[in-house]
């Protein structure tokens, strides 16, 4: 016969200690804290060793090459950015595209990641066709705002804390938003978007269109320039320990937040002048 299996107790959870807690939350932190670490060392080395109270400019400088002149520090890093994307581009196309295989190995797998990520980003918002056309844009302004911004780490001036730099990437988004609805609704469908629901708001609709890339780029430049001023009320009372964890934050996380801002109303503004 058969004997009735004794059903088994569910097995106990212990119970994780204050210790191996405390473990735990310091492993996590182990890598922020020593990059905090090393960059307070270099400020230390290398930045401001006494404060004589706050001093802020918004002037960004400029940058004298041989045979053209004084060239604004934005437009000289901003052409450094490009030039170097594009190297990187042509290096993959011309010495690693033909090795790419089916299952993805190591650099692969990051690529497809970006491509699939914005990919999806612009078609869950506008559809398939449309979104494929404008993804590439939406990552060169990722790559572009970005990069302008994280060469704040090595104590640069960031492209976009000049307002000509940000009023530039809210000109290139108008333009893309007009030149995409056109293409795909026609310029009959863009006049008429004016006109609904009646003749009457085409003004209001008129101004708030041109009012885009003004929006755009004074969000961005407003952020940065905030970033900006908090950083030197900091550095006008210490000089060590607290301003690297802040820096740290404006020149990383704060930076992220800002390109994905930037990138998604971009995006919802082109989906507006589709609907």
């Amino acid at each position: 016969m058969e004997q009735n299996a004794t059903p088994q107790a569910p097995p106990v959870k212990q119970k994780k200690s204050f210790g191996q807690k405390l473990l735990r939350f310091l492993k996590l932190c182990a890598p922020y804290l020593i990059l905090c670490a090393i960059y307070g060392v270099l400020m230390l080395v290398f930045g401001p060793k006494e404060s004589n109270g706050m001093e802020l400019s918004i002037d960004v400088g400029s940058v004298t090459l041989p045979g053209i002149g004084a060239v604004s520090w934005s437009v000289f890093v901003g052409g450094i950015i490009m030039f170097l994307c594009i190297v990187v581009l042509l290096c993959l196309q011309l010495f690693y595209y033909k090795g790419m295989t089916e299952r993805p190995k190591k650099l692969q797998n990051y690529l497809q990641l970006f491509v699939t990520t914005f990919d999806k980003l612009a078609t869950d918002r506008v559809g398939d066709v449309i979104g494929r056309e404008i993804a590439p844009y939406l990552f060169a302004l990722t790559v572009y705002i970005g990069l302008g911004c994280s060469i704040e780490l090595f104590g640069l001036t960031a492209t976009t804390a000049d307002i000509n730099t940000t009023l530039a990437l809210g000109i290139c988004t108008f333009i893309m938003i007009n030149y995409i609805t056109i293409r795909h609704k026609g310029i009959k469908y863009r006049v008429q978007s004016y006109l609904k629901p009646m003749a009457a708001v085409a003004p209001v609709k008129l101004l708030s269109d041109l009012a885009v890339p003004v929006s755009l780029a004074c969000r961005l430049y407003g952020n940065v320039l905030a970033g900006m001023i908090v950083m030197e009320l900091i550095y006008s009372v210490t000089t060590i320990l607290i301003p690297p964890l802040i820096s740290l934050y404006f020149n990383v996380f704060h930076t992220a937040i800002q390109v994905y801002i930037f990138v998604y109303l971009s995006l919802s503004y082109v989906g507006e002048a589709l609907d």
